[in-house]
């Protein structure tokens, strides 16, 4: 993809994957020759200039009616998808050694290698890389959601309710650009040897990606619209719209729009057409919704204890309110194990199910604890770097990089019972948002110190709650 494969580059670089012969060359050229598609691309509308000046477009009777537009949502969707995979035909190896073989054979194996957390791609590519992903899906959601497009930052309903939208639509295309029809899965088939198949794309993806766009309409907000009203020059603006919302730029070329174009206008030398914050009357927040889905960053840096190690990673919740005092809820966390022993690594998978118990009798702040049941799953690779140097020096005819992988590796992974007591408070913005300011857990497992690299017990999370259906 795109946005990966420009992160991974200098990886590639600084391990000598690629030589500085023609094969770096071509994977040069790529790098500028698609981007360069891209930012030429929205000049091809006749009916604009190059630098446009249009007042606030006036509200259709679409947006009146709440649609969606289906068609171009599915155009600028598979426009972005095909720029994805064209970049990693034209620059991944791996998808290159994958192209060939049975297909179906080939997109089965990849599905069903599903296993733990990592996927053996680097910090970069799966915290930032695959984030930014999720954001530019979630813009071209957005740019189609008649209703609330025009949405803007705010202690406002309408604003979460759209980014939600956006971010269950990111993780749609997130499942397909991982394992649909046309992903990862099917087109070289990259995830058909561990470690290439893990959970952490599928959850960082969307979550993450919607704080992405949540930070760049607060940039959007407060920081460009004041770079705007200082200075009448149109490339200020352009520069600081495009390269301060890198994301919503992506997904505007997707729409053959130009990088810089926001849906209250394109470059308008009044301000009045920017929304001035309103007041809000002040409402209850102690209503008690039906649903309540978390995305929280994770992280276990209390280590201790026997081959235990620090642990950084995500993940989300669902709970289904019974009244306001008791709840069920499922959580699905994982994370990467931190600073083992060189040439070994691990992470873990948690999933468990259970009561919450919740206090409302704050307006805003909502103490609650449960107790989850369920299991978790711990896995590790272990390196050989002489083994790795004799591969690589004389690899074995017809095999790709990924199977070349598993004759210098070994991996092992095993799951146990594993329970979950702990607590936290929720801060309400609105009747739609909350934010997790904390939540302390312990994490029992059942799995023995000697069995595999663990987490520490004591896990800490923060993150965003979205209420929905009163």
């Amino acid at each position: 993809m795109l946005v990966t494969g420009l992160l991974r580059l200098p990886v590639y670089v600084l391990t000598e994957r690629y030589s500085l012969g023609k094969r770096l060359r071509k994977h040069l050229i790529a790098i500028l020759v698609v981007p360069g598609i891209l930012a030429t691309a929205p000049l091809v509308r006749a009916d604009e200039n190059l630098l446009p000046i249009s007042p606030a477009p006036s509200t259709t009777a679409a947006e009146n009616s709440g649609s969606v537009q289906w068609g171009p949502l599915l155009r600028q969707s598979l426009f972005f998808l095909g720029v994805e995979h064209s970049f990693r035909v034209a620059m991944d190896s791996d998808t290159q050694a994958g192209m060939g073989g049975k297909f179906f054979s080939g997109y089965w194996r990849s599905v069903s290698n599903l296993h733990g957390w990592a996927d053996g791609d680097p910090f970069l590519v799966n915290y930032v890389g695959h984030p930014l992903q999720g954001a530019i899906a979630g813009d071209i959601w957005i740019h189609n959601d008649l209703r609330y497009r025009n949405a803007e930052f705010g202690r406002n309903r309408a604003y979460w309710t759209s980014r939600l939208r956006a971010m269950v639509f990111a993780w749609a295309y997130s499942e397909q650009f991982e394992i649909g029809p046309l992903s990862e899965a099917s087109i070289g088939h990259i995830q058909e040897h561990s470690p290439q198949q893990g959970f952490v794309d599928h959850v960082i993806t969307p979550t993450v990606g919607l704080g992405w766009m949540v930070a760049e309409d607060a940039i959007d907000r407060y920081l460009i619209r004041r770079i705007e009203a200082r200075t009448p020059d149109r490339w200020v603006r352009i520069l600081a719209r495009g390269f301060l919302n890198p994301a919503r730029s992506f997904a505007n070329c997707m729409e053959f729009e130009h990088p810089w174009k926001r849906e209250t206008g394109y470059m308008a030398l009044d301000h009045a057409i920017y929304a001035k914050p309103q007041r809000h009357r002040t409402e209850s927040l102690t209503n008690v919704p039906k649903f309540e889905f978390t995305v929280h960053a994770t992280g276990m840096p209390l280590a201790g204890g026997r081959n235990t190690a620090n642990c950084a990673g995500g993940g989300g919740s669902a709970t289904f309110n019974l009244n306001r005092l008791v709840g069920l809820e499922a959580d699905v966390s994982g994370c990467k194990m931190l600073g083992l022993e060189s040439n070994v690594s691990g992470d873990s998978l948690t999933f468990a199910a259970g009561p919450r118990f919740t206090y409302r009798g704050f307006n805003r702040w909502t103490p609650w604890m449960h107790v989850l049941v369920g299991g978790q799953k711990l896995s590790e690779e272990v390196m050989y770097p002489d083994r790795k140097e004799a591969v690589l020096a004389d690899p074995p005819a017809g095999m790709n990089p990924h199977q070349l992988h598993d004759l210098y590796t070994t991996g092992s992974s095993t799951t146990a019972l594993a329970m979950q007591v702990g607590g936290g408070v929720d801060w309400t913005l609105n009747r739609t948002l909350a934010f997790r300011v904390g939540d302390v857990d312990y994490v029992h497992t059942l799995v023995r110190a000697d069995q595999a690299p663990r987490p520490p017990d004591l896990r800490v999370t923060m993150g965003v709650v979205f209420r929905i259906g009163d």
